[in-house]
C-alpha cells in the first residue's frame, strides 16, 4: 500500500536519532550493494586496501575512502594498516548488511578535512 512508503514523523524522528547515535567515522563507511560488500570485506582482508578503495569506487568515488585504502595499503607492512582495512572491511560488512544498511549517508566529504569532527 502507498500509506507504507510515506514517512511518518515517528519514523523520520527514529531515523534522525539513529543517524545522531552513529559515530562520526561510521557515516563515512562506503554504502555498497550486495555481493560488493562481501567482495570489499574479503579483499580488505587478503589484499589490505583494496577493498575499502573499491567500496570508494562504487560508491560514487568518494576521495576519503580512496585516501584511507592507499593509506591502509601503504601502513599494511607495519601491521597497522593490515589491521585498520580488516576493521574497516568488518564495518564495511556490517554497514550494509545490517540495520545500517536502511541509514542514507549524511553527505560526502570532499576532503579528508571534513571527516574530522569540529570541536
Amino acid at each position: 500500500p502507498l500509506c507504507a512508503m510515506v514517512d511518518t514523523p515517528k519514523s523520520v524522528k527514529k531515523k534522525k536519532k539513529q543517524m545522531r547515535q552513529l559515530k562520526w567515522v561510521q557515516r563515512y563507511i562506503p554504502k555498497v550493494k550486495r555481493p560488493y560488500h562481501i567482495v570489499c570485506c574479503v579483499l580488505n582482508i587478503f589484499l589490505p586496501g583494496t577493498g575499502t578503495i573499491l567500496g570508494a569506487i562504487i560508491d560514487k568515488c568518494d576521495m576519503v575512502n580512496v585516501c584511507f585504502g592507499i593509506l591502509q595499503l601503504l601502513t599494511a607492512l607495519l601491521i597497522i594498516g593490515w589491521l585498520w582495512s580488516i576493521v574497516w572491511g568488518i564495518a564495511m560488512y556490517k554497514r550494509n548488511s545490517g540495520p545500517g544498511k536502511h541509514l542514507p549517508r549524511v553527505g560526502r566529504a570532499e576532503s579528508v578535512g571534513d571527516v574530522i569532527p569540529k570541536t
